[in-house]
C-alpha cells in the first residue's frame, strides 16, 4: 500500500522534482520535433492538393478578398478558408507564397501538438513518459508524412485533438469553468473554419460521452458551457455571415458538403464490408511503430493499475469511442481523416508505457515494453542490409544514397539499435527516457533520409517543365485556359490565367487570345488552326502515361481552318514538341 501510494505520488505534476524537469523535457521536445520537421522540409516537391491551397491562398493576396477561397476567380468549394490564411501569413513573411510558406503551418501545428501532448500527458504521467508521448505523436507515420505537407490535416489535428485535450485538461485541474469551455470552443472553431463539421462533432461525441460515464452529464447544461458554444458561434461567423453574403445559401451549403458527398460515392456493401474490415488495419499501420504497445491497453492489469490516471484512460477511450465510427463506417473515409485522434493514441501510449516500467522490476519477462523495444531493435537491426543491398541494385539506383549517406545511415542505426535494445529493460531513468527517444530518431532519421530519397526520386517535377514553357513564350504573353485546368500548373505559371467557359462542340477563343491551355481530359475540337507548344505533366509521381495533362498551344493567324484533336503529351524530361 505504502509503495502505492509513493507511486501515485511521484506522478504527480506538481512536486519540486516535476517542476525541476519541465524545461529540459520541453526543450528536448522542441529541438527533436524541429530537427525532425524542418530537416530537407522543401524535399519531394509539393504534391497532391498542397498546390491547390498555395494557389487559392496567391489569389487571396492578389485580389485582397480574404473572404471568399477562389481557383482561377471561381468558387473554390471545398473547405474553409483559415489554413489559406495561414499559408497567405507565411508568404508575407518570406515575400511570397513557396513551397516553404505552403509547408510551414503545417511544421508548426505538429510541434505545437506535440507540446500540447507532453503537457497533457504530464497530469497522468512521470516526465519521462510524457515525453515518450511526445516523440510517439510526432513520429507516427500518418503524422510523419503529412505533417512535412502543406495539407489540412496538421492544422486539423492540432485544432481537433487540441480541443479535446485542453478541455480534458482543465476539467481534471480545476481551470474556471469559462476558460476551460472558452479554450476549448476557440480550437474547435478553428477545427471548422479548417474543413467544417467534423470538428464539432469530435469534441462534442467524447466530451458528452465521458460526462456521461463520469456521472457528471449536468455539466454539459452550464452556463460556462452555453458561453464556450456562443464562442465558437461567434468566431465561425465572423468568417461564416459575410461568406454568405457574397455568395449565397447553395455555395455555403457546398462548402461543407461537396468533400463528405465524395465519400459515399460507392454505397455498395462489397465496397463497406471491405472497408470495414481493413479501416483499422490502416490506422494501426499509420500509428506505427507505436501501434503495438496499445494492445498492453487492452489487458486488464494495465486498468487496474490505472489509479489516478484512470479518469484520462477513460476520457481518451470515449475520445475513440465517440470518433471511430463516423470513420469505420464510411466507405470512401481514408486514415488520414482519423490523424486528429493521433494525440489521443499518444497519450495512451504514454500511460503504458508507465505502466510497463513499473511493471518491469517483478514482471521482467511479462514486459510489453521489454518485447516492443526487443523488436524494434531488430527491425532497426535488419535495416542495415536492407540500405545496403539497395545500393548495390542496379533496379535501385534511383532510389540509392551516396556511399558517404549510405554508410553513416547504416552506422547511425547500429548506434540506436543499440540504444534500444538496451533500454529494453527500462529499470533506470535513462533507460526510460533512452529508448523512446532512440526509436524516434531511427524513424525519424529513416524518413528523413531514404525515404525522402525515394520520394523525391519518383516525383513529378512541373516546377522545371513550367519554368521551361515561361522561357518559351513571348514576354507579356496573356494565358487563357478553356475551361478550369490543373491547380498545379497555375500555381507554377504563378500569373493569372483566365478562365473561357467550356462550349459544346468546336470551340472557339476571343479575337485577342493567341495563346491558350486545357486540361487535357477529352479530346479537343477547334474551329481555328493551333500547334501544340507543351504538354504539362501535372501527376505527383512520374508515370509512362500520365494522367493529369496540362496542353499550353498557339492559335495559328492567316491559315486556313484545321481541325486538330488527340496528342501525345510531353511526359518530364523531354523537349517541348510543335505541331
Amino acid at each position: 500500500m505504502k509503495s502505492q501510494t509513493r507511486r501515485d505520488a511521484a506522478r504527480q505534476p506538481g512536486s519540486l522534482g516535476e517542476r525541476r524537469s519541465i524545461v529540459p523535457e520541453w526543450l528536448l521536445l522542441v529541438v527533436v520535433v524541429g530537427a525532425i520537421y524542418f530537416a530537407r522540409l522543401s524535399e519531394p516537391n509539393l504534391r497532391g492538393e498542397e498546390t491547390r491551397r498555395g494557389r487559392v491562398a496567391v489569389e487571396m493576396m492578389q485580389t485582397g478578398d480574404w473572404i471568399v477561397p477562389r481557383q482561377q476567380g471561381h468558387l473554390f468549394l471545398s473547405r474553409p478558408p483559415l489554413q489559406n490564411w495561414l499559408i497567405a501569413a507565411a508568404g508575407y513573411v518570406r515575400g511570397g507564397v513557396d513551397d516553404l510558406a505552403i509547408r510551414l503551418p503545417s511544421v508548426l501545428a505538429i510541434l505545437a501538438t506535440t507540446l500540447l501532448v507532453y503537457g497533457y500527458a504530464r497530469t497522468c504521467v512521470s516526465a519521462v513518459a510524457a515525453l515518450a508521448s511526445g516523440l510517439a505523436f510526432a513520429t507516427m507515420i500518418q503524422v510523419l508524412v503529412l505533417g512535412r505537407l502543406g495539407e489540412t490535416e496538421a492544422l486539423f489535428t492540432l485544432a481537433v485533438g487540441g480541443s479535446l485535450l485542453v478541455w480534458h485538461w482543465g476539467w481534471i485541474r480545476g481551470w474556471s469553468p469559462y476558460v476551460t469551455w472558452g479554450l476549448a470552443y476557440v480550437l474547435v472553431a478553428c477545427g471548422m473554419l479548417l474543413k467544417g463539421p467534423q470538428a464539432p462533432v469530435f469534441f462534442a461525441g467524447p466530451v458528452g460521452l465521458y460526462l456521461i460515464a463520469m456521472r457528471q452529464w449536468r455539466s454539459i447544461v452550464t452556463w460556462p458551457h452555453a458561453c464556450g458554444i456562443l464562442i465558437f458561434v461567434a468566431l465561425w461567423n465572423a468568417w461564416q455571415i459575410p461568406y454568405f453574403l457574397a455568395v449565397g445559401g447553395d455555395a455555403t451549403r457546398e462548402i461543407y458538403s461537396h468533400d463528405v458527398a465524395l465519400r459515399f460515392v460507392d454505397r455498395s456493401w462489397l465496397t463497406l464490408l471491405t472497408h470495414v474490415a481493413a479501416y483499422p488495419l490502416e490506422i494501426a499501420a499509420g500509428l506505427l511503430p507505436w501501434s503495438p504497445l496499445l494492445l498492453v491497453a487492452c489487458r486488464g492489469s494495465f486498468w487496474n493499475w490505472l489509479g489516478k490516471s484512470r479518469p484520462h484512460a477513460i476520457f481518451l477511450l470515449c475520445c475513440l469511442v465517440a470518433t471511430f465510427p463516423t470513420c469505420w463506417f464510411t466507405p470512401g473515409a481514408r486514415g488520414r481523416y482519423y490523424m486528429p485522434l493521433c494525440p489521443c493514441f499518444a497519450v495512451l501510449i504514454g500511460l503504458v508505457a508507465e505502466h510497463c516500467w513499473q511493471s518491469a522490476a517483478s514482471l521482467s519477462q511479462q514486459s510489453g515494453w521489454r518485447r516492443f523495444m526487443v523488436c524494434a531493435a531488430v527491425a532497426m537491426g535488419l535495416a542495415v542490409p536492407a540500405a545496403i543491398a539497395l545500393q548495390l541494385l542496379p533496379q535501385a539506383a534511383a532510389f540509392a544514397l551516396p556511399w558517404s549517406l549510405a554508410v553513416s545511415f547504416a552506422v547511425l542505426t547500429l548506434l540506436l539499435a543499440s540504444a534500444v535494445w538496451w533500454s529494453a529493460a527500462g529499470t533506470t531513468p535513462l533507460q526510460r527516457q533512452l529508448g523512446p527517444l532512440a526509436l524516434a530518431s531511427f524513424v525519424a532519421l529513416a524518413y528523413i533520409g531514404p525515404a525522402t530519397n525515394i520520394r523525391a526520386s519518383i516525383s513529378n517535377d512541373t516546377a522545371r517543365q513550367v519554368a521551361a514553357l515561361k522561357g518559351q513564350l513571348p514576354e507579356g504573353v496573356r494565358l487563357v485556359s478553356l475551361g478550369r485546368v490543373d491547380h498545379m500548373f497555375t500555381y507554377y505559371y504563378e500569373q493569372p490565367i483566365k478562365p473561357l467557359e467550356e462550349a459544346t462542340g468546336a470551340q472557339t477563343l476571343p479575337d485577342d487570345a493567341e495563346y491558350f491551355c486545357y486540361l487535357d481530359n477529352r479530346e479537343r475540337l477547334f474551329d481555328f488552326p493551333w500547334e501544340q507548344v507543351a504538354a504539362i505533366n501535372c501527376d505527383r509521381n512520374r508515370r509512362a502515361e500520365p494522367e493529369r495533362v496540362v496542353v499550353v498551344a498557339r492559335r495559328l493567324r492567316g491559315s486556313p481552318v484545321a481541325t486538330v484533336a488527340g496528342h501525345e503529351p510531353i511526359t518530364e524530361g523531354s523537349p517541348a514538341q510543335h505541331r
